[in-house]
């Protein structure tokens, strides 16, 4: 992640993940648990468009984040939450646990 320097290991960030979802499938704020254990830029919310769509402004396309989070999070329902895992090709920059909003 840019200007972070993220030193844990690669089992250290699976145990890491899996427990931050287990915690959000229990009901904890997800907002809550973003700021406290992502790696990524608070509030941590990226909006996806779909392939064919054009995206707007601070919109993404789908297919222009890893397969595997685009994957997952086309794959939930609205206020579901689900993990898109670590994989050396298609999810290279570790786990993430991702609640879809809308």
């Amino acid at each position: 992640v840019d200007g972070k320097k993220i030193d844990r290991t690669k089992k250290e960030a699976e145990k890491l993940a899996n427990d931050v979802l287990e915690t959000a499938l229990a009901g904890v704020e997800f907002p809550l648990l973003v700021q406290k254990f992502s790696d990524d830029k608070y509030p941590g919310i990226y909006v996806l468009v779909n392939k064919g769509e054009t995206p707007g402004p601070g919109e993404h396309r789908r297919y222009d984040m890893m397969t595997c989070f685009g994957n997952v999070a086309f794959s939930l329902e609205v206020d579901e939450i689900g993990m898109a895992e670590y994989n050396g090709g298609r999810c290279k920059f570790g786990w993430h646990v991702i609640k879809r909003l809308e």
